[in-house]
């Protein structure tokens, strides 16, 4: 009767225990929670490492009028990769687009750039056009990985018949190729002024990164579709 007793009393701390651990977990959730849009600070409800996840933090807490006038120019700075100048205006080009795209669904006129601008260039734009908000993106990383790497290149001559039985000459290059971390990840600053008075009246970081499960197909321009939407609800608290 006793060893029944103690028991039954261990199985009653083991679940209580599992109750807590379960509590604990369900008020976290609650707290990083992707439905609670007012939060300054947001986590997309995913699990760790294994699918795409995202990050949001704003450094104050308010919404702004559906009917404000909102600027998004293509930022000078940010995006930094071995391509040429006009791969990276293009990038720098989609990534304004997304923004756009996000506030676009939440507020009524939502203006983007044409050219590349700096933020004094920016404001001065947007206070000629009769904007109130200016949303200015800074980019602080940016991984576009595959799944190979490429390695050291080494360049060999050859000689080849032709077929006519002309011998010629040929450069062949080799190239070896590695496994990489294929996970993307993206990083971005972006800066909230208030064009009247050109005070800068917010500041957002927004990190998204692949997951082990979801990297195939994934982009640091698609990793930033959802948590600019969530941010795009958070200023019209919809």
């Amino acid at each position: 009767m006793l060893g029944s007793l103690v028991f039954g009393d261990r199985f009653s701390i083991i679940n209580r225990f599992i109750f807590l651990l379960v509590t604990a977990a369900s008020v976290s959730a609650c707290i990083y929670s992707d439905a609670n849009s007012l939060h300054p600070n947001l986590r997309s409800m995913t699990v760790p490492l294994l699918s795409d996840g995202y990050v949001i933090t704003r450094n104050r807490h308010f919404v702004i009028p559906i009917a404000s006038n909102i600027y998004i120019p293509m930022p000078k700075s940010g995006i930094q990769m071995e391509e040429d100048a006009e791969a990276v205006e293009n990038k720098s080009k989609k990534l304004m687009e997304v923004q756009t795209t996000a506030f676009a669904a939440h507020f009524a006129h939502v203006r983007s750039g044409k050219i590349q601008m700096s933020v004094e260039e920016a404001l001065r734009f947007a206070k000629e056009q009769q904007m109130n908000f200016l949303l200015y993106a800074h980019v602080r990383e940016w991984q576009d990985m595959g799944l190979l790497k490429k390695g050291e290149c080494k360049q060999e001559t050859v000689v080849v018949e032709t077929p006519r039985e002309i011998s010629a000459t040929q450069t062949l290059t080799a190239c070896d190729w590695n496994f990489a971390n294929p996970m993307d990840k993206a990083g971005l600053s972006i800066w909230m002024y208030e064009v009247n008075s050109r005070q800068l009246v917010d500041v957002i970081t927004v990190d998204s990164t692949s997951g082990a499960l979801t990297f195939l197909g994934d982009t640091p321009l698609s990793l930033l579709k959802r948590p600019l939407s969530k941010l795009a609800q958070t200023y019209s608290a919809q």
